[in-house]
């Protein structure tokens, strides 16, 4: 069961590491790799030819123009925070650092789990998020491991 969390912990570290910014070279290479693309494969993920035969230099171009559209702008964009499309009854949705913005950090502290110094992001932005989701497979594939459930 530990090596089903680990896998489990992996996808969202991975969806993590989609949201958080942008490809990077060394990331498309290994998103490249036959044995990743075995993987995707498995799940019924088909990125097509094109994807694995184009240069590199142009991909990152294109996921670059993409990601940034997408998530930074200009013009119409989406906001990858909670904060922003979570809708409450006391109106305070819609921005950056609301009540929930909060209330996600608290409950990822609560936890036990910390930022890291390096981190300038949001606590509810979906990246910080899968990825706290991530730690907490990685623990429970632990106290499995260690029969300490």
């Amino acid at each position: 069961m530990e090596e089903k969390n680990s896998q489990v912990g992996s996808v969202y570290g991975f969806l993590a590491r989609i949201f958080a910014r942008e490809v990077t070279s060394d990331f498309l290479e290994d998103l490249r790799t036959p044995r990743f693309r075995g993987v995707l494969e498995e799940l019924g993920v088909d990125l097509g030819d094109d994807f694995y035969s184009r240069p590199a230099n142009e991909l990152l171009e294109e996921l670059a123009v993409e990601y940034t559209g997408l998530f930074i702008g200009p013009g119409s964009f989406i906001s990858p925070h909670e904060s922003v499309h979570r809708v409450r009854e006391d109106g305070d949705y819609g921005k950056l650092w609301g009540a929930d913005t909060v209330a996600v950090k608290k409950f990822i502290e609560a936890t036990g789990l910390s930022y890291q110094s390096s981190f300038g992001g949001m606590p509810d932005h979906i990246a910080a998020e899968l990825e706290f989701v991530q730690k907490l497979e990685e623990r429970l594939a632990q106290a499995q491991a260690d029969d300490d459930m």
